[in-house]
């Protein structure tokens, strides 16, 4: 009996062994959680030392590391960490030349480093594959890589910002990032190109500005399209080229105060934008570069470039859906390269350009399609009278504004004059009258001879050019009449001229 009693508490005390062992095995994650602060805050160099005994298993942190301050030079003691569910904020340390100690991190929510005046290097980072809301690296003066975050491909929630890092001269470091919702490249004095953008492919926003070193965007090849993109005040910036097959820019493309920039070359694949605005890059001669734009949907300004010699580089615009602004460019002497624009879907605004002579280029907008016109402070603009401007004034669909242009075009009765020039004045007492008018599909057109004649009807738009005979030969005495079904042509101003024996009347017809 007792033998058996003796076994029995060996089974027991074995059982128990068991037990304990696989509770330590199941309860283990716990218990090494248990070992790891929820967030914590480092200001000294003693409190990263003392990090690994206060709590010897910790790596994976739930919330937010914070580490500041001048004292600390090193992050040796956060070795053990793999993950940080929060941000990692690394800011204003003095004299941390490097992030030796983080090689084991393999993930964080967010990624900042501020003003680290001494930071050189962040190639510690190397094993970090994963951050989900954003990557902020601003004022760092000293860094000269982004060597580092290679294994980063996307950052689906927030932005990657790479700002005021003054010793950065490219983006090597982000080879693999393929997709960014918000991409922010601002303020850094050094940057040449964008050489480590390669992978990158689309992106929400890309916003390219303050760079006065850059001089090409030349790391984009890969970028295909994009929600807004804004190129602003760089200073340096002689060429677009870099993102030779972005084809298409679903809302803004802000091309903004480039002093060196001399053309839009790059862009050349460029086929649709959303909303597209090329104002105050003071070298800008010329719009090459858009040569393949057809479409874009909201508005086109053109504004501030004061030595812009002409429009010719967008010849393959077609429509525009709002607004089409043209202002303040002081070199344009026409507007060639617009002719084949035949809708806008707003206001065409032709204000402030001191050499613009004529408009000729904007003949072929349908003027139905305009909504409010300005032609105004334009002191050599003489030449006014296209077909776009003629058939508006004959037919507004809003408010018309010229004023302060040259004679010929200083009003919208000069211009309207200058519309009918071409036309055939009437010089006979030829009895001629249309009904209805103004008219939408059909007009009829009488008129009544006193004796047997031979006449000519002749339709003519507001240039003078001849667009439909409708009668030609010889006429009984009497009343005759003749119905115009316009269908095909657009809404405007129109001219009625009748040739005859007895002498010639015109009459003026409006298609609504």
């Amino acid at each position: 009996m007792e033998q058996k009693a003796l076994h029995l508490r060996q089974m027991l005390s074995a059982l128990k062994a068991i037990i304990a062992l696989i509770a330590v095995v199941v309860f283990l994650p716990t218990i090494l959680q248990s070992q790891c602060p929820t967030s914590i805050f480092f200001s000294t160099q003693a409190e990263i030392d003392n990090f690994p005994i206060e709590y010897p298993y910790c790596e994976e942190i739930l919330g937010e590391v914070q580490i500041t301050g001048d004292n600390i030079t090193n992050l040796n003691g956060l070795s053990s960490l793999t993950s940080i569910g929060g941000g990692l904020t690394i800011w204003y340390t003095g004299n941390l030349v490097d992030l030796s100690g983080l090689e084991n991190l393999a993930e964080v929510d967010a990624l900042v480093l501020s003003e680290n005046d001494a930071l050189t290097s962040i190639s510690s980072l190397s094993n970090l594959s994963q951050i989900q809301s954003w990557i902020t690296i601003i004022e760092n003066p000293n860094l000269n890589s982004l060597s580092g975050l290679e294994q980063i491909t996307t950052i689906p929630v927030w932005w990657v910002h790479i700002s005021d890092n003054d010793n950065l001269i490219n983006l090597e470091g982000l080879n693999n990032l393929s997709y960014v919702f918000q991409f922010f490249i601002h303020d850094n004095d050094n940057i040449i190109d964008l050489t480590g953008l390669e992978s990158l492919d689309s992106a929400t926003w890309l916003s390219i500005s303050d760079n006065n070193s850059l001089d090409n965007l030349n790391g984009l090849s890969n970028l295909t399209s994009i929600t807004q993109l804004s190129i602003v005040s760089n200073n340096e910036l002689s060429s677009l080229s870099g993102p030779d097959n972005l084809s298409y820019v679903k809302q803004h493309v802000s091309i903004e105060n480039n002093d060196a920039l001399l053309s839009l070359a790059g862009l050349e694949r460029l086929d649709s934008v959303g909303n597209l605005e090329i104002t105050q890059n003071n070298y800008l001669l010329s719009l090459g570069g858009l040569e393949n734009l057809r479409i874009i949907k909201n508005s086109l300004t053109i504004q501030g470039n004061i030595y812009l010699q002409g429009l010719d580089g967008i010849n393959s615009l077609e429509k525009v859906g709002h607004h089409l602004r043209i202002i303040s460019c002081d070199g344009l002497t026409s507007l060639g390269g617009l002719e084949g624009l035949t809708t806008i879907g707003g206001d065409l605004k032709i204000d402030f350009n001191n050499s613009l002579q004529t408009l000729s280029g904007i003949d072929n907008i349908n003027a139905g399609s305009i909504e409010n016109l300005s032609i105004t402070y334009n002191p050599q603009l003489t030449t006014c009278e296209v077909q776009s401007v003629c058939d508006y004034i004959a037919n507004p669909n809003g408010n018309i504004q010229i004023y302060v242009n040259a004679t010929g075009c200083n009003n919208s009765v000069e211009v309207t004059e200058a519309c009918m020039v071409g036309i055939p004045e009437s010089f006979s007492e030829l009895d001629l009258s249309i009904y209805p008018n103004p008219f939408t599909t059909s007009t009829t057109i009488e008129y009544e001879l006193t004796e047997p004649t031979h006449i000519q009807l002749t339709i003519y738009n507001t240039i003078g050019e001849a667009i439909y005979t409708a009668e030609e030969g010889l006429m009984p005495q009497g009343k005759h009449s003749f119905t115009w079904s316009p269908e095909s042509l657009p809404d405007g101003m129109y001219y009625g001229v009748l040739r005859s024996e007895e002498g010639v009347s015109v009459v003026q017809l409006i298609k609504q």
